[in-house]
């Protein structure tokens, strides 16, 4: 390829082939939903000017964009969150089929515990990942039991996963156990309750088995997988679910480029001030400013004092 920055932008048609499309160095059309180019080795997805509603994001695309995807010499991509949560999980969705990372664009934070101290950091980032194991291993009888719960009590998929924005604004699947069933939702939603929903698994129903799961916490136990991984850490910020990410005010989504925690830092505010999502984001920005491994340790005492396992992060299911 002669250039560094090539368009990639394309209208998606039923007669095109992804074969067709990449036997070519460079295509210059633009597509009716979003800009794409490739620029050393990224691939940059972003809103398009373009008044044209015809959507390439369809699901009769989707086979299509996820194999031109995977012939697309990108190594990562990285997207606007103008272009909406729909979209942008569709994206997710075609990149870990793909194998390809992918990352929101958000304004650089230079403000953050890995560039303020890098040695403190990286033994946090082991204790982690020894912590992770160890309670993995400690809590597998637990796992298995609750499995099989969730399995004869509604036997759909044991885990649910959430997109979240991890570090750098990475896109991430966080793992629960499923504590809702879609067969519940069905029945008490049968006009709504299909498949034309891109949200539907944010709106089902709770089971009896996961309320209770949910009142002690259980269904987090697999967030340890993610922090074996290196997608969150035990002790951080609370993970922002993709479709809150969306809403955020631009002045505040450089904290997105925190590696966020399955233990939230704001165990030791009162509780009536936990509820207060200004308080919160004041409180985790502060800890981030004047992270220390000893603040780390205050907080887990704090957790296993308090046991209040259910008001460690602001995701629910």
């Amino acid at each position: 390829m002669q250039n560094s920055e090539l368009n990639f932008g394309v209208r998606f048609l039923d007669n095109n082939s992804s074969s067709s499309l990449l036997k070519y160095n460079q295509v210059e059309s633009v597509n009716p939903n979003c800009e794409i180019k490739l620029q050393q080795g990224q691939l940059l997805v972003k809103l398009s000017r373009s008044n044209d509603r015809n959507s390439l994001l369809s699901s009769r695309n989707r086979q299509f964009l996820t194999e031109w995807l995977q012939y697309c010499p990108a190594r990562l991509v990285r997207i606007d969150p103008a272009l909406g949560a729909t979209a942008i999980q569709l994206w997710a969705e075609v990149c870990r089929q793909t194998e390809k990372a992918i990352y929101l664009r958000l304004p650089p934070e230079h403000k953050l515990p890995k560039r303020q101290n890098r040695a403190s950091w990286w033994v946090k980032r082991l204790v982690d990942r020894i912590v992770a194991i160890l309670l993995l291993l400690t809590f597998s009888p637990v796992w298995l039991g609750l499995a099989l719960l969730i399995y004869f009590d509604s036997p759909e998929p044991i885990f649910s996963y959430q997109w979240c924005v991890g570090e750098r604004g990475k896109l991430f699947q966080m793992i629960k156990f499923r504590t809702t069933s879609l067969k519940l939702k069905m029945q008490h939603h049968p006009a709504t309750g299909d498949r034309q929903n891109p949200d539907e698994h944010d709106n089902l129903h709770v089971t009896s088995l996961g309320c209770w799961m949910r009142k002690y916490s259980l269904d987090k136990l697999p967030q340890l997988l993610n922090a074996l991984r290196g997608e969150m850490s035990l002790i951080g910020p609370s993970a922002y679910a993709l479709n809150d990410v969306i809403i955020i005010p631009l002045d505040r989504r450089r904290q997105l480029n925190a590696l966020p925690g399955i233990v939230g830092t704001h165990l030791d505010l009162p509780s009536s001030k936990r509820l207060d999502i200004e308080v919160v984001n004041h409180y985790e920005s502060m800890y981030l400013s004047n992270w220390s491994l000893l603040k780390d340790l205050k907080i887990i005492w704090i957790a296993f004092s308090k046991l209040n396992f259910s008001s460690w992060t602001r995701n629910e299911e």
